[in-house]
């Protein structure tokens, strides 16, 4: 069961951009639906998964809860997609602690998604006319 992709990067980095790009290249559309990304892939970080897990209310989870509940979760991701599942992180495999956040159990491969920092400003200023007009 080892389907997981981790596709990892720091936040506002392109990520989702590139879940996107890997979503229309499977899906073989010349215009893909927002809502079919995920098919494709999600995102590690679902509070709800934690939520399932744990047996609690959303806005009832602590942060003991998501870490205990991690490996289950990722199971479940595992579990529930065919030769590999593509999943959005901004994690580290590690906390400073030493405690694992990605388990290579489930894990078939990483990918880490690097952007130089000094373009956020061009894509803040291009990307609403390449998607709204």
């Amino acid at each position: 069961m080892r389907n997981l992709v981790w596709l990892a990067s720091y936040p506002k980095s392109g990520n989702t951009w590139v879940r996107m790009f890997i979503a229309a290249y499977l899906s073989g559309c010349e215009r893909l639906d927002l809502q079919k990304v995920a098919d494709y892939s999600m995102s590690e970080s679902l509070r709800a998964e934690f939520a399932a897990a744990a047996r609690k209310q959303v806005e009832d989870l602590t942060p003991e809860d998501i870490d205990s509940h991690r490996l289950q979760v990722q199971e479940r991701l595992a579990a529930r997609n065919r030769t590999f599942c593509i999943v959005k992180t901004h994690n580290a495999r590690l906390t400073p602690e030493g405690r694992r956040l990605v388990f290579s159990r489930y894990t078939r491969a990483g990918v880490y998604v690097v952007r130089n920092p000094l373009v956020p400003q061009l894509t803040i200023e291009v990307t609403p006319r390449l998607f709204f007009t």
